[in-house]
């Protein structure tokens, strides 16, 4: 009786496995195919599109190998498996390596060229001297296959997690909802257990459409890595939602954060004077739109003084330019997420709503000459196969926030990246993170010599530390 039941179990794991490899290779297929053929010729759903698109990327590959050996091993447990079987695992597992490689091959060249040009044009901007060489940052061998392995699920071993930390005061917590609201306005905090003292911050905000999503999402990569190996100080953040709340709420929520992490940061070890913005999709979306808004008093009830200009922007996959690109889609963020009429509007920006609600609108509103003084330097990463949010839209943001070298921006455009590529660690992904982190760390370089003066030097040590030299 045992041994049948053994036998049924492993014919049920070799069955599933082999179903599981199937599906594995139909993905990696489907994703490398444009989403917009799909769409218009198969008449396939977007978000269905989306989601095959992404669990055949080259991270989510590596990650069914796992449940897929399992299966492997119980199948096997009182049958041999057959050498037909055996010999098309191997030629899956040998194709999804070569894609794996071939992927990270094609972001490689391009990420490092973006950082190092977009390192030299902050600098240009910003007047200031290079401090550091232009090599691209890598992460070493082992780093790299126990990201990739744990996928950025566990947290890693040096990197403290500080949870739940209350970014409102009490009478704004009372005036949110109370305790039902309060889970939306809480944060957490990541950070190296050790050394880092005064070191930039960067607040994370998670996506979602502005309906959903919480920053215990898995879309913690970029968090985890920029607390571990660039050794920022990273707020990932909750805030208000639609239906509950309008977009008004939530960027009032940011503006809080902004005001929290001036005031608390250095009690975890984060420098108060240097906050970065990131955030995707939806997220990216209100990260663009905070650093657009630096110093706006309305969106600062009862914290007028607080100083919420941003020193650094990284917007991933943002949601730009819909507001008048899509009419459809500008009706149900009206009416759906915005929910503000022109005319009260009018009365607190002395512009219409959707002047405002965009930030591709309300950079137009911003006269170039202004925006070196009022904007911070942009960061731009953006997935060539996204089908959720219109490349060619982004593109246009780009190539508005590099108007007469206003403002130093930096556009990473990954190929074969779909909406939501960020879910898991990767080869690609790895390389967008590494670069990411050496556009911060260029941006955070020349803040620090730029606010130093002339008579003041940065020296960096192999952590990645900022001491300051008299020369």
């Amino acid at each position: 009786m045992a041994t049948a039941s053994a036998t049924v179990v492993s014919l049920w794991a070799r069955r599933l496995a082999s179903a599981l490899q199937v599906f594995r290779l139909v993905a990696s297929l489907v994703s490398g195919i444009h989403p917009d053929w799909l769409q218009h010729n198969l008449n396939a759903n977007r978000w269905l599109t989306m989601a095959v698109g992404v669990a055949g990327s080259d991270a989510c590959l590596l990650h069914w190998l796992i449940p897929i050996h399992l299966l492997r091993r119980i199948s096997v447990t009182n049958s041999k498996r057959p050498f037909g079987t055996a010999l098309i695992d191997i030629l899956f597992d040998v194709s999804q390596a070569v894609m794996a490689v071939r992927a990270m091959l094609s972001i490689h060249r391009r990420a490092s060229i973006e950082s190092a040009v977009f390192g030299a044009r902050m600098r240009t901007i910003q007047a200031v001297k290079n401090t550091t060489d232009d090599r691209t940052r890598g992460s070493s061998v082992l780093a790299f296959a126990s990201a990739c392995a744990t996928g950025g699920i566990l947290l890693p071993h040096t990197v403290e997690h500080i949870k739940d930390v209350t970014y409102a005061t009490k009478s704004e917590v009372e005036a949110a909802g109370g305790v039902s609201a309060l889970p939306f306005l809480q944060l957490d905090i990541l950070r190296r257990k050790t050394g880092h003292a005064g070191r930039p911050v960067m607040i994370y905000i998670h996506g979602g459409a502005w309906l959903f999503g919480d920053k215990r999402l898995p879309t913690l990569p970029i968090c985890r890595h920029f607390a571990s190996s660039a050794n920022w100080v990273v707020l990932n953040v909750n805030y208000r939602l639609a239906p509950q709340a309008r977009l008004f709420d939530m960027l009032v929520d940011i503006k809080r954060i902004i005001r929290w992490a001036r005031q608390n940061s250095h009690i975890h070890g984060g420098n108060p004077e240097f906050i970065a913005i990131s955030g995707g999709s939806a997220g990216g979306h209100l990260c663009s739109l905070a650093a657009l808004t630096g110093g706006w008093k309305q969106f600062q009830p009862g914290f007028e003084q607080v100083d919420t200009h941003l020193q650094a922007c990284l917007p991933i996959y943002p949601a730009v330019g819909y507001v008048w690109a899509n009419l459809s889609w500008s009706r149900w963020f009206l009416e759906s997420i915005v929910k503000m009429t022109d005319k009260e509007s009018i009365l607190r920006f002395s512009m219409g709503v959707k002047k405002w609600c965009d930030p591709m609108s309300l950079l137009n509103e911003i006269p170039v000459s202004e925006r070196q003084q009022k904007l911070p330097p942009f960061f731009i990463v953006q997935g060539t196969y996204d089908n959720v949010v219109d490349p060619a839209l982004v593109r246009a943001f780009v190539t508005e926030l590099s108007r007469e070298n206003a403002v130093a921006v930096g556009y990473l455009e990954v190929p074969g990246a779909h909406h939501s590529f960020d879910i898991a660690i990767g080869p690609t992904l790895m390389q967008v993170l590494w670069s990411c982190e050496q556009a911060m760390d260029s941006i955070y370089e020349g803040w620090v010599v730029y606010t130093a003066g002339d008579d003041t030097k940065v020296v960096l040590s192999d952590e990645g530390e900022a001491s300051e030299a008299t020369l």
